[in-house]
């Protein structure tokens, strides 16, 4: 029931579907629901395309500034990671021109998605990706959901997390955190081939880019600002991984002069 919510953003909308199409927040049970009455907020629920996704007589209108997509093999898609950035870099920038940093971003999202998910339940759980472009701020915020164990969740599916706390004694997922940002817990085990820790790290450093204005990071109990560059443990778990981050317009006009290669 969110009839009197009074703040809603969109990377609420996004948890709120991809929580809706997992079975071990829903155990299988049917829902029912509704859309806020504030006018404003309606208007975001209505044009996110959440409708699209339930069983319900509304319809959700089309949008050249919002997407709503979910996977259900956890595949890589670079047609959805094109269409995304588009609606990016129309809306934030005023032009087609690619931008690669944000292309890149949401490839390895989908692939760090199909990496972390749980080793016995691979391809069995959506991944998401809502965009939502606001034409009065020309900021665009990108959620992306992946419910499945989470980063840390599928280290420690491996054994790989648990013979490392052996080694150092560490226990808790923040303590590793740090070295999932570096790219070194593959480093750290080298039998570990299939950990290579590459995409996080490519994440982190294009957060730093001045067309980014936020960008954050949940997976299980560890919370990253990766704009501050700072990290929170939480009291309550996520199982699974969760990126938000902002597009806006900068004083640098020349994105994305990379030719179209990029989205090839």
């Amino acid at each position: 029931d969110i009839s009197k919510v009074t703040s809603l953003t969109p990377d609420t909308i996004a948890l709120m579907v991809a929580s809706l199409h997992t079975e071990k927040y829903t155990h299988g049970y049917g829902y029912r629901g509704n859309e806020p009455e504030n006018a404003v907020l309606a208007k975001l629920f209505l044009e996110s395309g959440f409708y699209k996704f339930v069983r319900t007589h509304h319809r959700s209108p089309e949008s050249d500034t919002t997407m709503l997509f979910g996977e259900r093999q956890h595949r890589v898609d670079p047609d959805i990671a094109q269409r995304a950035s588009l609606i990016g870099v129309q809306n934030s920038f005023g032009n087609s021109a690619p931008f690669e940093p944000l292309y890149e971003i949401l490839i390895e999202c989908m692939s760090n998605a199909n990496n972390h998910a749980n080793p016995q339940l691979q391809g069995g759980c959506y991944w998401w990706l809502f965009v939502y472009g606001d034409s009065v701020t020309q900021i665009t915020s990108y959620s992306f959901v992946d419910l499945g164990v989470g980063i840390f969740g599928s280290m420690r599916a491996r054994g790989f997390l648990d013979r490392i706390a052996q080694i150092t004694g560490w226990s808790r997922d923040i303590d590793f955190a740090d070295d999932l940002l570096q790219g070194n817990l593959h480093s750290r085990m080298e039998e570990d081939r299939e950990i290579r820790g590459k995409g996080i790290p490519q994440i982190v450093n294009s957060a730093g880019l001045s067309e980014f204005r936020r960008f954050n990071l949940i997976t299980n109990d560890v919370f990253f600002d990766l704009k501050a560059g700072t990290k929170e443990e939480l009291a309550s778990p996520m199982a699974g991984t969760f990126l938000y981050w902002e597009l806006g317009p900068t004083n640098n006009t020349e994105h994305g002069d990379q030719g179209d290669d990029i989205y090839r």
